[in-house]
């Protein structure tokens, strides 16, 4: 007996659709730390996540606009917000959207030209007109001549001249402005002015550095 292709189709879907309400969750809680402008760690009463944010992608901390995007993010630190979950990414983060004061912080970004619309992962009208319009008017990264996306840039890794260093070293860039360590391979240690040095992992954290969001 030939399968009828209209019920399977009807029962693919609906699986589809409890598959995903299954997934999405909405969660109160704060932000308690920044990893860069579209990661970070988000607490609620069950305990922690870590989030990636839906549908946009930030310039890594060592691109242009990198730093100030993670700036725009720690605004948010210790306040009330919620989260809504879609799922999880491949490195098994929590994929989601955070809203605070009834602003949608990942559109805000999109907004504010400090992430581009995920088109591949996403396909929001909303972040997709925030990020034309942001483009058009210059805002923030498309200030820039020719701004890299994100993805492109992990894509182009390419080693820092050095020997590797052990499972508790990292390099940090002695800049006034430069607040992340990185793995000795990252690309983003050439765009340093000043003096490079070699820590312990131990020592870079109690300076107050945060993990490179492009190497790490």
């Amino acid at each position: 007996m030939k399968p009828n292709y209209l019920i399977v189709l009807l029962i693919f879907t609906l699986t589809s659709l409890i598959n995903h309400a299954c997934l999405a969750q909405t969660y109160t809680g704060t932000i308690i730390s920044v990893t860069d402008g579209d990661t970070y760690i988000f607490q609620t009463e069950h305990g922690s996540l870590k989030i990636r944010s839906e549908g946009i992608d930030a310039p890594e901390t060592v691109q242009p606009y990198g730093e100030e995007a993670t700036v725009f993010m720690e605004q948010y630190l210790n306040i009330e917000a919620k989260l809504i979950t879609s799922g999880t990414d491949r490195y098994g983060r929590t994929i989601g959207t955070l809203f605070i004061g009834g602003v949608e912080i990942n559109l805000a970004m999109l907004q504010s030209g400090l992430a581009w619309f995920y088109e591949a992962y996403s396909d929001n009208s909303d972040y997709k007109q925030a990020d034309s319009t942001a483009r058009a008017l210059s805002l923030g990264l498309w200030s820039e001549d020719t701004p890299t996306p994100p993805w492109q840039w992990r894509n182009k890794r390419e080693k820092f001249p050095g020997p590797e260093l052990s499972e508790t070293q990292v390099i940090i860039c002695t800049s006034k402005n430069s607040y992340t360590y990185h793995k000795y391979y990252c690309q983003g240690l050439k765009r340093c002015k000043s003096e490079m040095k070699v820590v312990s992992l131990k020592e870079a954290k109690e300076k107050g550095r945060k993990e490179c969001g492009w190497c790490y």
